[in-house]
């Protein structure tokens, strides 16, 4: 059975990807490729925090040969939506990069990108699984996994891994080097507040993947403290939880927020909640743009 800080976590994660499902489903304005890809990694995300507290396992540290189908289903999605995370939050690095230095590619394969790039993701995340998979499954746990000392699961687990934390890296670096240069040449054209909005917001990017990426590998090659027990569960959930709050959280969703409360003036549907969160929002800034 997971412990009770890991059902709170897991049911703040559920309850702000439906609040969000439903602001998007009610509001037209909310409609568009970046947000739909914003219910995607959320939706993902709390799938498998739910996926997590099923009662699958033996929970007592003794692993058993008989391994339920319940027990083996846990032990795959888990491994599906835990690499799923990662590679959803490398596909938006991506397209921010394509929008920001290919503007009219981006342009003209909107769709296409948000379609393909999360699909071809979810391949990745299958065949990986399955891979790990077929390593053998532990259910002694709080709940059934794969086997993650096994030498092939521990090998491409990092190779893969590893290689979508560099792209996230190139992707994230590269475009705060470019916002800061723009920047610093439009600082007498009164822009300067539009440059800083978005270099915080990719600098927050940074941080979380440095974050959430060497959390991962040092889970992956076992070297965390053995006695920290469902610590490194919690921290993982706690990182989830920052994850979904930096592709949830802009100021589109404040300003809705705030007019569903009453709170400040009132905010025209169809002035102030142009659906363009921080990802269209800077890819529409045409200043933006270096190549095609």
């Amino acid at each position: 059975m997971a412990s009770l800080p890991l059902y709170i976590i897991s049911a703040i994660i559920t309850l702000i990807t439906i609040f969000l499902i439903i602001i998007y489903s009610v509001n037209r304005n909310f409609r568009s490729y970046p947000f739909f890809f914003n219910i995607i990694i959320t939706l993902s995300i709390a799938i498998d925090n739910i996926i997590r507290l099923i009662p699958a396992s033996n929970g007592n540290g003794i692993e058993s040969e008989d391994k339920s189908a319940l027990c083996q289903i846990q032990a795959f999605t888990l491994t599906l939506f835990d690499k799923l995370m990662l590679t959803l939050m490398t596909v938006f690095s991506a397209i921010s990069y394509l929008g920001i230095f290919h503007q009219q590619f981006y342009k003209k394969n909107e769709k296409l990108l948000f379609i393909i790039l999360p699909i071809f993701s979810l391949i990745i995340c299958i065949v990986c699984s399955l891979l790990f998979f077929g390593q053998g499954i532990t259910n002694g746990g709080e709940y059934c996994y794969v086997v993650t000392n096994n030498d092939v699961k521990k090998l491409v687990d990092s190779i893969v891994t590893g290689f979508l934390f560099i792209i996230n890296l190139i992707c994230i670096i590269r475009i705060l080097s470019r916002i800061i240069v723009l920047r610093n040449e439009n600082q007498d054209m009164g822009r300067e507040d539009s440059y800083n909005h978005h270099l915080i917001r990719f600098i927050s990017g940074l941080i979380i993947n440095l974050i959430t990426f060497i959390y991962v590998l040092l889970l992956i090659n076992k070297l965390l403290p053995h006695d920290l027990g469902f610590v490194k569960d919690l921290i993982y959930i706690l990182i989830s939880l920052m994850v979904e709050l930096f592709f949830t959280i802009n100021h589109e969703l404040i300003n809705y927020i705030k007019k569903i409360f009453h709170c400040g003036d009132d905010i025209d549907d169809n002035d102030n909640l142009v659906p363009n969160n921080d990802l269209s929002d800077t890819i529409n800034n045409e200043s933006l743009n270096e190549s095609d």
